[in-house]
């Protein structure tokens, strides 16, 4: 590992006296791990520090902070046994967890942690299994889009503390520099039947551009509709497929379109105002952003509220009235008005 990446680490650690232990620790370790894991381009090595200081508290602990008591009886764990929830909590830089999972890394690396299972927060240890998980799972897919969300999805299982991996991948390249090559590969073409990351990536960006779709990386009907719906919003094919067209046009979203993923931390509270919609008293709850660009709007055509957004009202069909809304500025936006 260059002296570059070091400096990297170092980025993304907390503050806490362990934390300096802890790196100095896995610090000779990582070089033939990261290489034996393919982890060898910049995008690959930023994604795997942030995620892996993300999990292990920057790099606070080895060792899940819980009993693990709250595994036992998790057949889909593997904890079949009494006792088996603590015995084989979480541990490692990508927390291990579970009987069945440190029985498959025991075969995976030639090492006993189904038998021994605190090996697991042995530093040479907790580097292997770390890139061991990343390979198995083939992250450097998603690491070489900088698909922050796919990554997330894939360690995590859904998008929990998203937030704070983004803000370690951001510490994590501005200390790796800006002079290497970032540039990311190209999005996958995804169509109804797929699974996976991928398709986490798609729905959480079809969230951000203001779309009501669950994130749970299936490529199921509803994910269609919404992907059909968007294209046709945005002038494109409605074909349900996310092609190049697709993505280009999701991922050049102003940066005021953000919906929030499940267990992240929205920057704003969503503000709502009372109008009157077809003689009713009707409320409408956006960002402080997608108001500030409204007011800007009718002020500019000299209409009013109301009138706006009863024409949007009446044009959305089975869409959300405020998911409508934000597709309405996004247009105006992408329009250049």
């Amino acid at each position: 590992m260059s002296e570059l990446n070091r400096t990297a680490l170092d980025a993304v650690a907390s503050t806490r006296p362990q934390s300096a232990a802890i790196i100095a620790a896995i610090r000779p370790h990582l070089p033939g791990a990261l290489t034996a894991a393919a982890i060898d381009t910049p995008l690959r090595q930023a994604h795997f520090l942030a995620q892996v200081a993300h999990e292990s508290d920057g790099f606070a602990t080895l060792t899940e902070y819980a009993s693990g008591r709250a595994y036992e009886g998790r057949t889909d764990l593997g904890n079949t046994r009494p006792g088996d929830g603590v015995r084989y909590k979480g541990r490692g830089l990508i927390q291990l967890t579970g009987r069945a999972n440190y029985r498959r890394m025991s075969r995976r690396l030639g090492i006993g942690l189904e038998a021994e299972p605190r090996r697991a927060a042995d530093p040479d240890i907790a580097v292997r299994t770390a890139c061991a998980y990343w390979q198995d799972r083939q992250l450097n897919i998603h690491a070489d889009r900088d698909d922050l969300v796919a990554v997330t999805f894939a360690v995590n299982g859904g998008l929990n503390g998203l937030a704070d991996r983004r803000e370690r991948l951001t510490r994590v390249r501005t200390a790796m520099g800006r002079n290497l090559d970032w540039s990311p590969a190209p999005h996958p073409v995804l169509q109804r039947g797929g699974r996976g990351p991928a398709v986490a990536s798609l729905q959480y960006a079809l969230r951000q551009a203001g779309c009501d779709v669950r994130i749970d990386g299936d490529f199921g009907p509803a994910t269609e509709r919404t992907l059909r719906r968007f294209q046709t919003q945005t002038g494109l094919a409605a074909d349900g497929i996310a092609g190049p067209a697709a993505w280009a046009a999701l991922l050049r979203r102003p940066a005021l379109a953000s919906a929030h993923a499940p267990g992240d931390k929205p920057d704003m509270p969503l503000v709502k105002r009372s109008l009157s919609l077809a003689g009713h008293r009707t409320s409408l709850s956006l960002e402080p952003e997608f108001w500030e660009e409204i007011d800007r709007a009718v002020a500019e055509d000299g209409r009013s509220l109301a009138g706006l957004v009863a024409e949007i009202d009446e044009a959305r069909g089975e869409d959300p009235l405020a998911s409508s809304m934000r597709v309405w500025v996004l247009e105006r936006l992408r329009a250049g008005r």
